[in-house]
């Protein structure tokens, strides 16, 4: 492993070689030494010099990445459950269910008398060399498939992003299933903004 070198501020430089951290004063009076092994105590506690700690592996970043979506699933979900609920007068849960074809599937927001049943997506619009996002159109279709699969008097796709709904309304014009309906709940400032930089990110790793 090739050493690493840097600058420790005054007259002093650090020497990295994988497992060694060592110092000098290239110029200045004895006293700076003090504060030199300051300074590289701070800087390994850090992590800048190295030492043993690793960097994370491409699993590890994924792993993140994915507990950064399911948060902000979460956050989504629950938004649009209180929405609801405030609008139907009961409480909603994600609730697993069984279709009529004896398998299950799990809903994001199922009233609890069950009169109500939905799908979320917090897809947005289009990606950002304005083309369709036709992933998430496809993943949205699939909601609507279970949806037909289940019974109950309200079934819906709420999508929360205008731009997404608008794409899915014109996609959808006269092939929605009887008793199935599309409902847009648009979201706080403060959650969109954590949607859209997701979105962004996520549009960079696949080449937008």
């Amino acid at each position: 492993m090739a050493a690493k070198t840097g600058a420790l501020g005054g007259s002093a430089v650090w020497v990295f070689s994988g497992t060694r951290v060592s110092f000098r004063l290239t110029k200045g009076p004895t006293n700076e030494g003090t504060q030199v092994l300051k300074t590289v105590a701070e800087h390994m506690c850090s992590g800048e010099l190295g030492s043993d700690q690793q960097q994370p592996t491409e699993v590890e970043e994924e792993r993140a990445g994915m507990a950064d979506t399911t948060y902000l699933k979460y956050k989504v979900e629950e938004y649009v459950r209180s929405a609801l609920q405030e609008e139907y007068g009961v409480a909603f849960t994600s609730k697993i269910l069984t279709l009529s074809t004896s398998g299950t599937h799990e809903f994001d927001a199922v009233s609890e008398d069950g009169t109500v049943v939905a799908a979320v997506k917090a897809a947005g619009g289009k990606t950002s060399r304005g083309r369709l996002p036709s992933g998430k159109m496809k993943s949205a279709e699939a909601e609507l498939y279970y949806l037909c699969l289940v019974s109950a008097p309200v079934r819906m796709l709420v999508l929360t992003s205008p731009e997404f709904y608008g794409i899915m309304r014109r996609r959808l014009q006269g092939r929605l299933a009887p008793g199935i309906t599309l409902k847009l709940i648009q979201l706080p400032p403060e959650i969109q903004s954590e949607v859209d930089r997701i979105h962004r990110i996520a549009s960079l790793e696949v080449g937008g």
